[in-house]
């Protein structure tokens, strides 16, 4: 068995080798996880300002539905003519699209936020 007293001071630069490798290492960690925190938080905001549009996509159905009552209401009495009816179930259509397009971007929200998450497979 031999030992070696001095070896050319390898055994320190594997050291030091081994030691910025290691550092190397938590630098990426603390990196990746500051990714997956911002990518949580904005996904989280994503679905906050969905929450909004749903919230006032239904609003707005609701309005255009009680716009295209009062519109109907006014025809049926003579005061309005047709157009008014067909003006206020357009903005009804629209006002539809809108609350499709709020629900859709918040599928979209809820996906991201899972996916940055890491829970795809429980996403509801």
């Amino acid at each position: 068995m031999t030992v070696p007293i001095l070896d050319g001071f390898r055994r320190e630069g594997r050291i030091a080798e081994q030691t910025a490798l290691l550092d190397q290492a938590t630098v990426r960690a603390g990196d990746l996880k500051s990714r997956v925190s911002a990518e949580i938080e904005e996904a989280l905001l994503d679905l906050g300002s969905a929450h909004e549009q749903v919230a006032l996509g239904r609003d707005r159905v609701r309005l255009a539905e009680e716009e295209v009552n009062e519109a109907r209401d006014r025809f049926k009495s003579g005061v309005a003519g047709n157009i008014e009816v067909i003006n206020a179930q357009s903005s009804l259509d629209q006002a539809r699209a809108a609350d499709i397009d709020a629900r859709y971007a918040m599928a979209l929200a809820r996906i991201a936020l899972a996916r940055a998450a890491g829970v795809m497979q429980s996403v509801k």
